[in-house]
């Protein structure tokens, strides 16, 4: 039976091909799948033969009805049973993929390990050789057609030869900052009725051996590529076809290009061959006239493309890859952007580079063989005695001239090493003058020569290695990381050297500035080393002439001299070698460069001091061996009576700063830090011309701790940034200290500050304190260009509970000279961040084990507060890079988690776009994985109403989170400390929600206010102004009434404010300013900001929006029934218009809001969680529930308006009989009395009959999806009670119209009426299917639910098996569980004693209240009796009522 496979439509990007086939005289299709599984074919076999095991069982359980086998008649049969859901399919490729899924870079090793070599190019034949002439034709200069004549149709007026008069043309190198690969273009001859296309050249040394880079080549359809393909929108197909063998077949490439272009398409046959006698490998690729099937149409240009690819292999673990390749678009894509382009398309020599460069490994290779060689060779002063006689035993050895030779070198090595000297290193030290540095460990000065326009600078630093070592690294010269470095930062475009002897080398190099009509600079320098005594070695360089390389018209000949000194200092803890290393130098690139740029260049050159630093930098072991040292100095020194009388009264001073803040409360003003575990306030004294400032913080350390980071000014890793230098100029005994600081201004025009300060220290019962007091001393003098300041400051270091640590500190600084007092306001505050790096530095020193859920909290603040402390996005992600580094935590779950680096970046990135499906194990997660998925918390964030929300939603997106969020207790607070402080700063997602809302409810209110004054100017028809004057007033008096019993407990001043922002109608506005701002709860107030902002919209929607809308339409119709001319006023509709939105978009916001809380998701999984997790789902939603609410608003609304114009007695029959006919229902089903908790049998009543008919109201008019809940209408109650109220608007009108006074005018025509309520029902019903379409399907049950209230509250307590769900029971009306009393009693009985150990969230004081008495141990209700002092207190229903959140319990009263 033949068939047609075609590719399924949409499926072309998928990891599994889907085909399906239709055979004649068939009706059903056929299907097929093809797909690589990580796993041997047996396990395959075994997968696709257990049919019945449980993940294949729940991976089908939403779609298969049923699913059985019959038994087996032998091991290799078997009969299967299944029952399916049309059109889903078991996916079974699919399910045996995700089930054996390995990492990418795992199996394209595998698949690279194991890829056949291609055959020798002797066996190639027909059509195939035809292409490997073709594209061997690049790189000769022999003319041959570009383009074969069996696809002259698909080629013609494209690309019509290939090299003709090639010789003519030059290849013209660009830039490429990889080491070891280059990058070329060259301009094609033009020919008539072509497109002068350029062809493009790279070639690389690759640290892999020929055949693996050409495998990784080969394998276009690759793991990791494929993985690219499907997260990029740039590539929306990729795949191999008609696959002859590994070496020859077709690939089919389709790139995504900018609106208006259609998409090219690249169908390529690939030849790959083998040359025996060199070991090249050639792989060849060629544009072929194929028709491809990709499922659907697509608008798609082919573009002609001919590549070769060669492989020549080096050595066993080296090859060189050379790529030529011309290509066109074609197109209206102008040829000049094409060849602009070329860069990109040559770039797979630097993919490849990179992805196998082993450029530590071979830069550490060579090092060491150069300092193996500086090892080798004694000292100056051991060998000038010995060299006479070692020369004439090697003479008569028969090797005199290689030692002559060897002696030669080394003289002149000494000449050149001695020359330099004489230049620069007998300048006088004392006239260098000090530069600011980036490195605060690098120090840098300078020196003028007269007659010189250009600096002499020098710097210094201390290296954590060997000598030899780091003198191999600056002779380095060619290494692979120097290379990366100067081809990225310094524009090198030539570099090359020559070794003349042991101790000398030649090296050219060539720099470009890359500034317009200047020319690049050339160096020839020749360098030399020495070793002058066996712990020193000096290299030297300076500028010299040779006749290799002579000057050109096309570089300015540049100079320079360097002296590098390497000078051995005593190793520090466990034998940690040290070498400080110095260098000299002068710089003149000549030409017309000003004095200044030169200098500046000279500076950025001395910078390779820290490159060379950070290289080699041991800062955690050298920092770690001083603070144990310090460590046994602090604990010998508690309790020591060893301080002078000046010594006590700095320390009484500086401790009494702090009696300001108790004296000066009420001018206290909070300074916001960059976390918000700290707290900061600042105090301005009056007539003083500084701010005091105070901050506070708990740290997860010992108070050792604390004091060794305070006392250690010269530590390495928590240098600051504007840090020059950091020196101890005294210490006369171990709790004191003289330091000297020098901090470099960050402003330009101010001068930078230095302070010579006194830091004391002394133990108390509690911890420690620490004083600092300014010191005057003659070393430290006035220097010009620098001010001193002052700084004071006092610390209490104080144990505080949970083995936790308080920082209280106190500073008042003094910037000296004339700052005005906000720049010292500014200053100050931004040093209370010094406790904040306290807590940051301590927090790194713990390891990845010894974390906990308040570690995640910090790391979160720490990770959002680098992040955003960057400029630029690169500057943002080098933070984040350099805290993964610092944090030991971070670094060990880095080396866990590859991905989690880049993961977090994307996350902090924060960029709003579609969520990707990313559904791969923890296991096989990667950095593009880890990116795809950091990148999805932002729709997440757009979609949710908190932070915890976002990050319970985006967790269960991914598979991979879900697993690391139950391994480590530390993820998921991490997770939502970022995901809250992004949420406060972005302007859309909850942020952007709240905001329109509060702009639709002060745009009702305009809007109401503005038709209350067009009522009151028209004649007869002031009582309509009244009426809606009234209802204004009215829910401006609730709105009074909110505030005040949510601010009665605060200063009267701020209940003022809130009074004034309710009169100007802009209270919902600053509600929701608190709310996207994080402020939880507001000092003083009695509920939430969240609840506060519900309430104020609730007010709105009852006493002023529906009301409104009802009498805005009554009067509406009455002016067009009563007046013939009356000609509809826009202004009255869109007024009703804005009352709608504003009611659906608040009623929306409610129910949205409910259910994506994930609090109620645990306690209740049933009932919330219809809003999908995906974001683009939840918008849907939202806006259907908006939609939904606003349409049933306008209904309900032009109902009950068309009732009473004819007569008004119609609404309330109407509205009696609809409440009427809920209460029967309720009653005939046994759940009349209400879900909340109330007393006797008469508030009972009462309460139900107010709360049931409030509810029905409010699910009548605004369509509250939370109202389908079984305590309140239920499901199905719920759904016929709003196709009822639509189906009443057909009534409405049928009365309307039958009812209206003979010769009477009617409003509108019956037929425009009419056509008016089909098209208002038809859009409420189409939005309301879209809404039942979009949520999670399991929970369209609860829609038509028949449960009871009874059922459902027994149920809360029966299903759970957690104490904390089965607690929500005490939440209900008891009347409602009455069935079940005894098994709540039984169990409060039960769990009582390990409740009372345990002291779970809920059991509290007011939970304890919603028991009887007989549900509480006797033992249990003799304490609570003795508490009260006698009988026991207690009111269960208000209990019950606070349990349940109706009425808020009050701060600081016996409630709590």
């Amino acid at each position: 039976m033949e068939k047609n496979w075609k590719v399924l439509p949409g499926t072309i990007a998928d990891p599994v091909q889907y085909f399906r086939a239709f055979v004649e005289k068939q009706s059903s299709a056929w299907g097929k799948a093809r797909g690589t599984v990580d796993a041997p074919a047996s396990c395959v076999l075994a997968f696709m033969w257990h049919f019945r095991s449980q993940e294949r069982f729940n991976s089908r359980v939403n779609n298969h009805l049923t699913n059985g086998s019959f038994p087996a008649s032998s091991s290799c049969s078997s009969f299967q049973m299944l029952e399916t859901k049309i059109p889903s399919a078991d996916n079974r490729i699919w399910a045996c993929k995700w089930t054996y899924e390995r990492t990418n870079k795992e199996v394209d090793a595998e698949v690279r390990k194991a890829y056949p070599e291609p055959p020798d190019a002797s066996s190639l034949a027909g059509e195939a050789r035809k292409i490997l002439e073709d594209c061997l034709a690049l790189e000769s200069a022999q003319e041959r057609p570009m383009l074969a004549k069996s696809n002259s149709r698909l080629r013609s007026g494209v690309i019509r030869s290939m090299v003709s008069r090639a010789t003519d043309f030059k290849w013209r190198m660009l830039r490429c900052n990889e080491p070891l690969a280059s990058m070329w273009v060259k301009e094609m001859p033009h020919e008539s009725g072509t497109r002068r296309i350029n062809m493009g050249k790279t070639e690389a040394v690759v640290d892999c051996s020929a055949m693996t880079a050409f495998a990784w080549v080969a394998d276009a359809c690759g793991r990791e590529r494929m993985r690219v393909n499907m997260i990029e929108p740039n590539e929306p197909a990729r795949f191999i076809t008609d696959e002859r063998s590994r070496h020859d077949f077709v690939y089919v490439g389709v790139k995504r290009l900018p609106f208006p272009l259609y998409k090219r398409e690249f169908v390529l046959r690939c030849v790959a061959v083998k040359y025996e006698e060199t070991g090249d490998i050639i792989l060849a690729n060629d544009t072929i006239d194929k028709s491809v099937d990709y499922g659907a149409k697509m608008n798609l240009v082919r573009a002609p493309t001919r590549t070769l690819y060669r492989f020549t292999p080096l050595s066993d673990s080296q090859c060189k890859f050379t790529m030529h390749i011309v290509t066109d678009p074609r197109g209206i894509i102008p040829t000049s952007f094409v060849n602009k382009m070329t860069p990109l398309v040559i770039g797979d020599a630097v993919n490849l580079r990179k992805l196998f460069q082993r450029d530590i490994e071979y830069d550490t290779r060579d090092r060491l063989a150069i300092a193996a060689e500086i090892e080798g060779v004694g000292g100056e002063e051991d060998e000038d005695g010995e060299e006479e006689d070692e020369a004439a035993r090697r003479l008569d050895e028969g090797v005199g001239r290689e030692e002559e030779e060897k002696q030669e070198g080394k003289e002149a090595a000494r000449k050149l090493v001695r020359k330099v000297q004489l230049k620069l290193g007998a300048l006088d030290e004392n006239k260098f003058t000090p530069m600011a540095t980036r490195d605060p460990l690098v120090a840098m000065s300078c020196i003028f020569v007269p007659g010189q326009s250009v600096a002499i600078g020098r710097a210094s630093t201390v290296l954590d290695v060997s000598v030899a070592e780091a003198a191999a690294w600056e002779l380095s010269m060619m290494s692979r990381e120097t290379l990366r470095t100067v081809k990225t930062s310094f524009g090198s475009l030539e570099r090359s050297f020559r070794k003349t002897s042991k101790f000398s080398r030649l090296f050219y190099a060539v720099y470009d500035f890359e500034i317009p009509s200047l020319l690049p600079r050339e160096f020839v320098i020749e360098q030399a080393w020495l070793k002058t005594t066996s712990d020193k070695v000096v290299v030297a360089a300076t500028s010299v002439e040779r006749p290799e390389h002579p000057l050109s018209d096309k570089y300015v000949r540049a100079t320079t001299t360097q002296l590098h000194t390497f000078q051995t200092l005593p190793s520090i803890g466990d034998g940690l070698p040290q070498t400080r290393i110095t260098t000299t130098q002068h710089l003149d690139v000549e030409g017309f460069l000003p004095a200044f740029v030169q200098n500046t260049q000279g500076v950025s050159q001395l910078m390779r001091l820290s490159r060379m630093r950070k290289r080699f930098d041991q800062s955690t072991r050298v920092d770690e061996d001083k603070r144990r040292r310090l460590l046994r100095i602090v604990q010998s020194e508690e309790g020591a009576e060893q301080y002078t009388d000046a010594e006590i009264k700095a320390i009484k001073e500086s401790l009494a700063t702090f009696d300001i803040f108790k004296e000066k409360r009420e001018k206290e003003k909070t300074v916001e830090l960059r976390s918000k575990l700290a707290t900061g306030k600042m105090v301005v004294q009056k007539d003083e011309h500084h701010a005091y400032g105070w901050s506070f913080i708990h740290v997860r350390a010992s108070p050792e701790d604390v004091l060794i980071f305070v006392w250690d000014r010269t530590k390495r890793r928590a240098s600051g940034d504007d840090d020059i230098q950091n020196s101890v100029d005294e210490r006369p005994n171990n709790h004191s200290q003289l330091v000297y600081t020098h901090k470099r201004s960050p402003v330009k025009t101010i001068h930078d500050r230095d302070f010579l300060t006194r830091f004391i220290w002394k133990a108390t019962a509690s911890g420690f304190v620490f004083v600092s007091t300014p010191e005057t001393s003659a070393k430290r003098g006035p220097r010009a260009g620098i001010v001193r300041a002052e700084y004071r400051s006092a610390m209490k270091i104080s144990r505080a509970n949970g083995g936790m640590v308080r920082i209280d500190y106190v500073i008042r600084p003094s910037a000296g000279g004339h700052v005005p007092l906000f720049i010292m306001k500014r200053y100050t505050s931004s040093n209370l961040n010094y406790v904040v790096r306290i807590q940051e530095f301590l927090q790194g020193l713990r390891s990845l084990e010894q974390w906990g859920e308040a570690d995640g909290v910090e790391v979160g603040e720490q990770l959002f507060s680098e992040f955003q402390a960057g400029k630029k996005e690169a500057d943002r992600e080098t933070r984040v890079t350099r805290m993964m580094e610092d944090n030991d935590g971070l670094k060990e779950a880095k080396e866990r988690y590859d991905w989690l680096e880049s993961m977090l970046v994307a996350m902090l990135k924060n960029k709003l776009r579609p969520a990707g499906n990313e559904q791969s194990k923890l296991c096989v997660m990667s950095e593009m994985k880890g990116k795809v998925v950091g990148a999805g918390l932002a729709s997440s964030l757009a979609s949710s109403l908190t932070a915890h929300a976002a990050v319970d939603e985006w967790v269960a997106r991914y598979p991979a989170m879900r697993e690391l969020d139950k391994e480590r207790a530390w993820f998921r607070p991490m997770i939502e400390t970022v995901a809250q402080r992004l949420l406060e700063g972005v302007g859309w997602g909850l942020k952007m929600r709240l905001y329109i809302g509060a702009g639709l409810s002060m745009m009702d209110m305009c809007s109401d206010i503005f038709m209350i004054k067009t009522y009151w100017s028209t004649p007869g028809r002031e009582a309509y102004g009244d009426s809606l004057a009234a209802m204004v007033a009215a829910c401006i008096i609730a709105q009074l009434l909110i505030v005040y019993a949510q601010n009665r407990k605060g200063p009267k001043l701020n209940m003022l404010k809130e009074f004034a922002f309710v009169l100007t109608a802009t209270k919902s506005g600053i509600d929701a300013s608190r709310v996207a701002k994080g402020v939880t709860k507001r000092k003083h107030a009695m509920v939430a900001s969240d609840h506060e902002l519900a309430a104020m919209k609730g007010a709105d929607m009852v006493f002023e929006s529906i009301p409104g809308s009802i009498l805005q339409i009554y009067a509406l119709i009455a002016a067009l029934q009563g007046d013939e001319s009356y000609v509809m006023d826009k202004r009255a509709v869109g007024s009703i218009v804005v009352s709608a939105l504003t009611t659906g978009f608040t009623a929306a916001t409610i129910s949205f809001d409910s259910d994506v809380d994930p609090k109620r998701r645990r306690q209740d999984p049933s009932f919330y969680g219809y809003v999908p997790d995906e974001a683009s789902r939840r918008t849907t939603v939202f806006v259907c529930m908006a939609m939904n609410s606003a349409l049933l608003l306008l209904a309900r609304s032009t109902t009950t308006a068309a009732l009473l114009t004819v007569k008004g007695w119609f609404v309330a029959v109407y509205y009696v009989a609809d409440v009427g006919l809920y209460f029967l229902y309720r009653t005939v089903r046994r759940d009349f009395l209400t879900h909340q908790p109330a007393g006797g049998l008469g508030e009972t009543l009462l309460a139900t009959l107010l709360h049931e008919t409030a509810a029905k109201l409010m699910a009548d008019f605004t369509g509250l999806v939370m109202m389908r809940a079984s305590t309140q209408l239920g499901g199905a109650y719920y759904t016929l009670n709003m196709i009822t109220a639509l189906g009443c608007s057909f009534v409405a009108v049928h009365v309307y119209y039958a009812y209206i006074p003979a010769g009477a005018l009617a409003a509108v025509e019956q037929s425009t009426a009419w056509i008016l309520t089909i098209a208002l029902t038809a859009s409420w019903f189409f939005v309301f299917i879209v809404f039942l379409s979009t949520i999670n399907r399991k929970f369209l049950g609860t829609f038509v639910s028949v449960q009871t209230g009874r059922e459902r509250i027994e149920r809360v307590f029966l299903d759970n098996t957690e104490d904390e769900k089965k607690a929500a029971v005490f939440k209900y009306n008891p009347a409602k569980w009455t069935a079940i009393r005894e098994e709540v009693k039984e169990w409060c009985l039960d769990g009582w004693l390990t409740w009372k150990e345990t002291q779970p969230e809920w059991f509290t004081d007011v939970w304890i209240d919603c028991l009887d008495d007989d549900m509480i141990p006797p033992e249990a209700m003799r304490e609570l009796e003795d508490q009260h002092g006698g009988l026991r207190r207690r009111s269960s229903v208000r209990a019950s009522l606070r349990l349940s959140g109706v009425v808020p319990t009050i701060p600081g009263s016996d409630q709590e």
